[in-house]
């Protein structure tokens, strides 16, 4: 069977947890939110437009690791950024998934931090408008 996008991106996120925590616990957690719900994460509005989608699935993603320090936060979806050791990773897992899950018109994003963990947000529209494409 052939792995989707959408696939590798959500492995990957969990990957990376996984990688992080040697003998610790990954949870995940799905919800259905309605498209008039309002969704922030940190103080920020989620940038989905509302009014394309019948609705959004909510994949939220804890680990139980030490956290993301905040001077790393606004690089970790950076191609090629990570807190690893040399050799231990390539710093690619959470940049791909950014750009496989947006291109699937969702959004993800760190919905909490700290000592005792980190929940990423992903969110996906249920149905979106379709590109008109032109063919050739």
């Amino acid at each position: 069977m052939r792995e989707t996008p959408l696939n590798c991106g959500l492995r990957n996120e969990t990957e990376n947890s996984k990688l992080e925590i040697e003998g610790g616990k990954i949870e995940i957690t799905t919800r259905y939110s309605l498209p008039n719900q309002q969704s922030k994460i940190n103080n920020q509005q989620s940038k989905i437009n509302n009014q394309q989608s019948k609705g959004f699935i909510e994949l939220l993603v804890r680990d139980n690791g030490c956290g993301i320090p905040a001077d790393k936060l606004d690089r970790i979806f950076d191609p090629f950024f990570t807190t690893k050791e040399v050799g231990k990773g390539t710093g690619l897992g959470l940049s791909i998934s950014y750009g496989i899950i947006k291109d699937h018109g969702g959004e993800i994003a760190v919905a909490e931090t700290g000592p005792d963990g980190t929940t990423m947000r992903v969110r996906l529209p249920v149905e979106r408008e379709r590109e008109k494409r032109k063919t050739i």
